[in-house]
């Protein structure tokens, strides 16, 4: 099945992970479209974000390649601790700005509204 352009691949196509070429199992592009929606989801780390993909991997190959399944906890950590924070950073700033064009409200990220932290600003 061909890949779907999403938002994700759109805002996060310059953030590169030094990885082996040839040597490379999973697209960057599934790892973090798995990650950013886990993470959004609830959960916390990578053991979860793993289980949560497995849970939902019917969902994930409607839209991603996935040519050789839900990567590992170990695949995920491994090159997300390759990333550059800032520049993953401005990838995911770009995207949630993408997102609030398109919903109206606020976008909770971080869950704080959700716990009752947020006030009528």
């Amino acid at each position: 099945m061909s890949q779907m352009e999403t938002s994700i691949n759109e805002c996060f196509k310059a953030l590169t992970a030094p990885r082996i070429i040839g040597r490379s199992q999973h697209y960057l592009s599934d790892i973090l479209t798995i990650v950013l929606c886990a993470v959004v989801s609830g959960a916390e780390g990578f053991n979860n974000i793993k289980m949560l993909a497995r849970c939902k991997e019917s969902f994930f190959r409607a839209f991603l390649k996935l040519p050789n399944g839900i990567p590992s906890h170990d695949t995920i950590n491994r090159v997300m601790s390759m990333l550059s924070p800032d520049d993953f950073s401005k990838c995911f700033t770009e995207w949630v700005k993408s997102l609030s064009k398109r919903l109206p409200g606020i976008i909770a990220i971080d869950g704080k509204t959700l716990r009752g932290s947020f006030h009528d600003a």
